[in-house]
């Protein structure tokens, strides 16, 4: 066929939430994870899953498809997802520089 963009509607994105007891099975687990194949037909480019170990403990593993990130955004992914996460925990407002572009723009230059 032939290559389009489409932005999805977040409202049907949903956080996977997994309970896991000891180590063994986290790491098979998260390895599990990372290999399900993504259907580009429908899937959300991005899923994530909040495995909780219990006593108040998290591992969040996020995967993203090639095909919606690549590595130079890898660091501005974590940089802002840490400091959500920090204000969240903190109460307070995140502060997170407005965007000069968005990864739609860099797309259709590419094309």
């Amino acid at each position: 066929g032939v290559g389009y963009q489409e932005v999805v509607k977040s409202e049907d994105w949903f956080l996977d939430h997994k309970y896991i007891s000891d180590q063994v099975l986290l790491e098979e687990s998260i390895q599990s994870y990372l290999m399900i194949p993504f259907d580009l037909s429908k899937d959300y480019k991005l899923r994530a899953c909040l495995y909780d170990l219990g006593r108040d403990n998290y591992v969040l593993v996020c995967v993203f498809h090639h095909i919606a990130s690549d590595g130079w955004s890898e660091g501005i992914l974590v940089k802002e997802f840490t400091e959500l996460y920090s204000a969240f925990q903190s109460g307070r407002v995140p502060v997170l520089p407005d965007l000069s572009l968005q990864y739609s723009d860099y797309a259709i230059w590419q094309r």
